[in-house]
């Protein structure tokens, strides 16, 4: 039976992947998404006595995002960090604003968001935002495809850092619009 249920989750998943309706722009302090989507996955961490730490900029400027996407984001981001800690662990949320240093480049909020897990071997680091591909026994392989997708929606990028027995980072751009 539980093979039925993860056919079933992955087609759930594979077909919101694949009709994943446009994004509902709006002005938005990511920091505001932050604690919301942190309640979402509280129990996981609790359980797994995973510290969180926020390290977030207070006067972040706002970023036109689609909220929902956004969180989404956040929560998949939050529940690999936290599938990747045995024991006692940490996650930090941080965000901040990375200002242009050229006349023709934008500023950027920046989130990243790093774990003291078991971290990606070098071999599996290119293949992660590949649809289905998963180590995890119960995984669908779609959360990091998902939220590449919804990044690269907001005009931004998203690249990782990871050395195995030590933890991952997670490091999200997203262009502050200048109001024309």
């Amino acid at each position: 039976m539980q093979g039925v249920d993860r056919i079933s989750r992955i087609i759930e998943v594979t077909l919101n992947f694949s009709h994943q309706s446009p994004p509902i722009m709006k002005m938005t302090n990511i920091n505001s998404l932050i604690q919301p989507s942190l309640d979402l996955v509280a129990s996981v961490l609790k359980r797994k006595d995973i510290k969180v730490e926020l390290e977030l900029e207070e006067a972040l400027p706002e970023i036109e995002v689609d909220n929902k996407q956004i969180q989404q984001v956040l929560i998949n981001l939050l529940t690999n960090a936290a599938d990747s800690i045995d024991g006692k662990g940490k996650i930090i949320i941080k965000t901040n604003t990375i200002r242009a240093t050229q006349p023709n480049e934008m500023d950027f909020v920046s989130l990243s968001i790093t774990d003291t897990g078991s971290g990606i071997p070098p071999d599996d680091l290119p293949k992660i935002f590949n649809p289905f591909f998963t180590r995890k026994a119960n995984g669908t392989g779609l959360g990091l495809p998902i939220t590449q997708r919804i990044v690269y929606q907001h005009q931004g990028n998203i690249d990782v850092q990871s050395v195995v027995g030590q933890g991952t980072q997670f490091n999200i751009k997203i262009p502050i619009l200048k109001k024309s």
